[in-house]
């Protein structure tokens, strides 16, 4: 990445007594030959730079391509410079080639900066050249590309492998003026103290900064003038120096690399011996840079000085702290071990207060245990929670107890054991268990109702009813006691039970004979005809016959029971009478007639639905059935098919007519649908009687009602024909008018983008001329008539107005009255909001872009004419024309008054001008006698290094007034003469 950016703070380098390092500004092995190591150079050192491009490849990383797709870096030479003029134009001049004598030559370039893409393509490539044969190469790239102020990047490369001598021209664009003298620093050097008395105390901490407002530092870059983010590397280094160089220890400080603005050094000092010091910053110039800057020079007798005087020291008795706790001294906060210091700088007076901490003493009490519900006493303070403690002794702050307090938990239950004694178990063993935390012995006993010990331990054996409690305790702690009762009973008691047979038939195939107990039951052994044996409590039989049980209650005592099953499977016989269907009112059924106990029966219909009525009423045609179920469960059936007589004579002209905008009448012609046998009448919606034919005409919009009649089947049927009112007439159009892109143009545009009513296709016609549609037609701005018919002959008319495109004006002076040199800013006034402007362009009569921008920084140097272009939005433009008034006219500037006494103020007799001409033809200056005293050619204005020194042949002039006669010369070739009178004073 290309080093633009200043490395504020480069290295930091750590002073104990006396400031013995020096500052170390960064080297670079490749200086000048990669991007990111570009050499800088001043405008006066790159104006007229030589060099030699050497025979061997480049070092690497290098851009690939240099140039616009094309062009490989062999032996490149890279140079920073900056731009104080957006118009820049170099010239480079090679000779004397070697390596590639067929085609000498050199590719040049400006970059805006270092980056490249991951695969080394350049993105801050703004222009390239190159040129072989020996002829210069010009780099002049287009202004809106150069950022006044900005820094860039300049390679030289041979073409081809081509090492070649060059040479730097610069033409425009980069100051060349060469830099001015050193210069003193402002009283204090401009060092800042919080305390600016210029006194201290041993034993206090001072802070020193450098400050750059009261420094005289001109910018690294000569003349010109760099934008805030445009940095270098390492600048300038900042070193402190105290004199003399003992009595005092540096807190902190550090050597620090600034930019040429904004330096800011900080210097922490702590005095150990009274005395007089001299404090001073140190500026050092990058060599890199050191023929660009100028430097103020801090001497000893304008540099920071301070008395430092001698402390009184008063040392408190030390003060102990338990462990955790904080002492407050003179507004500070001491937590553990240290000191407090207190000073008064008035008084010179330092107090301390000395702290110690007391260590912390941990004594283990060991694990200790509570039952559930009790607390653990220590120190007259109850600890009820399971938890490990840290306690602080209540008479000692550095001594903590250890206390890991349990909580028993301690349950019981039965591990083997039943709570019953029968005919199968006469007696029972009983085994119980526990679960506990506690690492001790637990005690167990069984214990009867009347709370006597039964036994000791976990195992006791019983053949007789009753409620037994197991207890268990932790030895030692019989509070923590806990128990459950476990209930034995006894049961030896013969069941009781009874049965139920219920009978075979249609409804039961198979029977379950029924078994009643209030006995609990464990088995049931049952035996039956043919071998029939099964062993659930109330068994299913398929067969009648004699059944016998032998049952166990769940208390292992038996009894022996018997039943009979009995049979009935008679069928019932069925008769069925059924209606078909009719246009007759009366609604058809089904019955049917049995001469058994019939339980129920079900109609079956065509849909698949069922009936359970006795008499069924037909709803539709179709095949039926019914079937019969006596008290027995058998069951018989009977099938028959219902057909359908009537019929619908209606003749379905159930629609809807549209009644149109240029309808009459709709006739209904039905002769063909006529039967002789029917009777047909045509009625309105409602009710009246309108005609008894088959065919009618009708004139008017409404629902007409046909009947018709079948008098022999007692059948009627209706058709509805419903004529209505077109429910879409064609009514209006939205229609949308664009007026033309500019003022006066033709490109209007029609757009309808609603019709309201109507059905298409459309037909348009704009003022009588006819169109299929309306969208690759324009017009000017106007009033036309449109007219549009839709598919059924419905138009609609109405007039419509296309407005002009608004105009919009733009004001410029016809004429600019510029000085040679002069820089101007040229405005224009125009009615355009400036978001309704599209583009803003000025140009010269060469068609040469000036700018974008809304104002115009216009330098006079030549008589031009100055074009300007205005678009609005839409493209529209306006063209206006300046003619530029060119002044050769200078302003020149002489003091009236001069007094030649060595003081650094006001010594010479200088000219000054506003720029132009930078020289004067001849400068001569007489005495109040007309001798002539001063003579000078070619003098330099605005130089305050050179004029006259009020001597005459080397010997001091007599104070008095002067005359001068000045000549000079205007770029145009015109000569001038200014004369005037200086008052010379000692």
């Amino acid at each position: 990445m290309r080093k633009f950016l200043l490395v504020y703070l480069l290295s930091c380098i750590a002073m104990v007594s006396t400031l013995e390092g020096q500052c170390s500004f960064p080297t670079y092995d490749s200086y000048g030959l990669i991007c990111d190591e570009a050499r800088f150079l001043c405008g006066f050192e790159m104006d007229g730079y030589q060099g030699k491009l050497l025979s061997e490849k480049s070092p690497l990383p290098q851009p690939d391509p240099l140039c616009a797709g094309t062009g490989e870096a062999d032996n490149i030479q890279w140079f920073s410079f900056v731009a104080n003029d957006s118009i820049l134009e170099i010239v480079i001049r090679y000779s004397d080639c070697t390596g590639n004598v067929l085609a000498p030559g050199l590719q040049v370039g400006i970059y805006e900066n270092c980056d490249l893409a991951f695969d080394n393509t350049p993105l801050g490539s703004l222009y390239c050249e190159e040129g072989q044969n020996y002829g210069d190469i010009v780099l002049k790239p287009d202004s809106s590309m150069i950022e006044i102020g900005q820094l860039y990047l300049l390679f030289v490369d041979g073409y081809a492998g081509s090492a070649c001598d060059f040479e730097i021209e610069i033409i425009q664009g980069i100051c060349t003026d060469a830099p001015g003298q050193s210069q003193p620093c402002e009283q204090d050097c401009g060092v800042f103290v919080q305390f600016p008395d210029n006194a201290s105390c041993t034993g206090f901490t001072d802070e020193f900064k450098f400050v750059p407002s009261s420094q005289i530092i001109e910018d690294v870059f000569g003349c010109n003038p760099a934008v805030d983010n445009t940095q270098l590397d390492s600048i300038i280094c900042v070193e402190w120096e105290i004199i003399p160089n003992t009595g005092f220890e540096f807190v902190s400080t550090s050597f620090e690399y600034f930019n040429s603005v904004g330096i800011v050094s900080t210097l922490n000092v702590k005095w150990t011996d009274p005395g007089t010091y001299t404090i001073k910053p140190i500026l050092n110039i990058n060599p890199l840079f050191s023929t660009c800057q100028q430097m103020c020079i801090c001497s000893d007798n304008i540099a920071y000085t301070i008395d430092i005087s001698q402390s009184t020291l008063t040392q408190f008795p030390t003060i102990e702290l338990c462990p955790d706790e904080c002492g407050d001294f003179c507004g500070q906060t001491q937590c553990g071990t240290g000191d407090l210091y207190c000073y008064d700088r008035d008084q010179c007076l330092i107090e301390v207060q000395p702290y110690v901490q007391k260590p912390e003493v941990f004594i283990d009490l060991g694990e200790n245990f509570i039952c559930s519900g009790d607390c653990f006493e220590f120190q007259n303070t109850s600890y009820c929670i399971e938890n490990d403690y840290e306690i602080t002794d209540t008479a000692f702050c550095d001594t903590t107890y250890l206390l890991q307090l349990k909580e028993i938990e301690l349950s019981v239950l039965l591990a083997q054991g039943t709570d019953l004694i029968n005919c199968d178990i006469p007696e029972v063993n009983l085994v119980g268990s526990w679960n506990t935390n506690f690492s001790g012995n637990i005690i167990s006993a069984w214990i009867s109702e009347d709370g006597d010990t039964l036994t000791w331990g976990t195992n006791y054996s019983t053949s007789d009813a009753g409620d037994y409690t197991f207890v268990a305790w932790p030895d030692g702690y019989r509070m923590c006691e806990v128990s459950f009762v476990h209930g034995v009973t006894k049961n030896v008691a013969v069941p009781s039970a009874s049965l139920t047979s219920p009978i075979l038939d249609c409804n039961n195939s198979a029977v379950t004979i029924g078994l009643s107990s209030q006995d609990d039951l464990l088995s049931a052994e049952w035996t039956g005809p043919n071998g029939f044996v099964s062993s659930d409590f109330s068994p299913i039989v398929a067969e009648a016959g004699n059944y016998e049980l032998v049952l166990t209650a769940i208390n292992g005592c038996q009894i022996s029971l018997a039943t009979e099953v009995e049979e009935d499977f008679e069928i019932p016989e069925l008769e069925v009478t059924y209606d078909n269907l009719t246009c007759s009112e009366n609604i058809p059924v089904s019955m049917y007639s049995s001469s058994a106990d019939i339980l129920s029966q079900v109609w079956k219909l065509p849909d698949g639905s069922s009936s359970n009525d006795e008499v069924l009423a037909i709803n539709g045609v179709g095949n039926y059935s019914v079937e019969i179920t006596a008290v027995n469960g058998c069951s018989a059936s009977y099938d028959f098919e219902v057909v359908d007589l009537s019929y619908d004579p209606s003749l379905n002209l159930n629609e809807d007519r549209i009644w149109r905008c240029n309808d009459t009448e709709v006739v209904l012609d039905l002769a063909s649908h006529f039967v002789s046998d029917l009777k047909y009448v045509w009625t309105s919606l409602e009710g009246g009687f309108i005609a008894n034919t088959i065919d009618l005409t009708i004139t008017k919009p409404g629902v007409y009602i046909l009947t018709i009649e079948d008098e022999s089947v007692e059948c009627v049927g209706r058709d509805t024909v419903r004529i209505i009112e077109d429910p879409n007439p064609f009514v209006d159009v939205n229609v949308n008018t664009y007026s033309p892109r500019c003022t006066n143009g033709v490109d209007g545009k029609i757009e309808i983008d609603i019709h309201l009513g109507g059905e298409g296709p459309y037909t348009y016609s704009i003022d009588g001329v006819v169109y299929p549609n309306l969208d690759e037609i324009e017009f000017t701005a106007g009033v036309y008539d449109l007219n549009v018919v839709d598919a059924f002959g419905c138009e609609v008319s109405k007039p419509i107005e296309i407005i002009d495109a608004p105009d919009f004006n733009v004001s410029l002076e016809e004429t600019l009255e510029i000085r040679f040199g002069q820089n101007k800013t040229i405005g224009f006034e125009t009615t355009l909001e400036d978001n309704e402007i599209g583009l803003i362009e000025w140009t010269n009569d060469s068609g040469e872009i000036l700018s974008f921008d809304r104002d115009l920084d216009f330098k006079g140097e030549e008589i031009d004419f100055i074009n300007l272009r205005v678009e609005n939005l839409n493209g529209c433009e306006i063209e206006k024309r300046i003619l530029v008034d060119l002044s050769y006219e200078v302003d020149i500037y002489y003091p009236n008054i001069f007094s030649p006494d060595n003081d650094g103020e006001n010594d010479l007799f200088i000219l000054y001008n506003n720029g132009f001409p930078e020289m004067a033809d001849d400068l001569k200056i007489f005495d109040r006698s007309g001798e002539l005293i001063y003579t000078s050619s070619q003098t330099q204005f605005n130089d305050k290094q050179a004029g006259w020194d009020g001597t005459f042949n080397g010997s001091p002039c007599q104070p008095g007034v002067y005359v001068f006669i000045l000549e000079y010369t205007l770029r145009n070739g015109r000569a001038k003469t200014l004369s005037g009178t200086v008052t010379l004073l000692r």
